[in-house]
């Protein structure tokens, strides 16, 4: 399995950076807001995931086993760590909402055009996509994916396969 780079720590800068253009304090922000504008973000959620990671397998062992009684421990941790990331995602989109929408914001930001285009000199990759170009991104980016995990498992494989000195 690949791991993805998490940059919360970089949208939380960017939000307060956007938050300061606008008139909003930083104090504003610490006080008022639902993100921790103070927290390392990226850290919060790679530990919210590995405790659910870790969740997961104890709720796989456990079922695999019958045990009963660990796996609702299991899945009781798993229903707390997946309530984290909600609340996780969900103040990161009020908190979005309320800097591009909010009372007294929206009209400090400049309407976009029917026909704008992010200028080609930004690091950006266009994510508003159309269903069937979604699907295409999605179905490239699993058989990728996929690769890289046979890749992974490879040397697992071939341990497996190995002859030895009987064959």
């Amino acid at each position: 399995m690949t791991t993805t780079k998490t940059e919360f720590n970089e949208l939380r800068d960017a939000m307060m950076l956007a938050a300061e253009e606008q008139g909003i304090s930083k104090e504003n922000l610490y006080e008022n807001w639902d993100m921790d504008y103070e927290d390392n973000l990226d850290r919060y959620f790679k530990y919210m995931i590995n405790k659910l990671s870790a969740n997961t397998k104890l709720f796989k062992q456990a079922i695999q086993k019958k045990d009963m009684t660990t796996t609702m421990v299991a899945l009781l941790g798993i229903s707390m760590q997946s309530q984290e990331l909600v609340t996780f995602f969900k103040e990161m989109n009020d908190d979005v909402e309320r800097l591009g929408w909010g009372e007294g914001l929206r009209e400090k930001w400049p309407d976009i055009p029917e026909d704008h285009q992010v200028p080609a000199d930004y690091d950006y990759e266009n994510t508003f996509l159309s269903y069937e170009e979604r699907k295409k991104h999605i179905a490239a980016f699993n058989a990728e994916e996929d690769r890289l995990d046979a890749l992974e498992r490879l040397p697992k494989v071939l341990t497996m396969h190995k002859k030895t000195p009987s064959d």
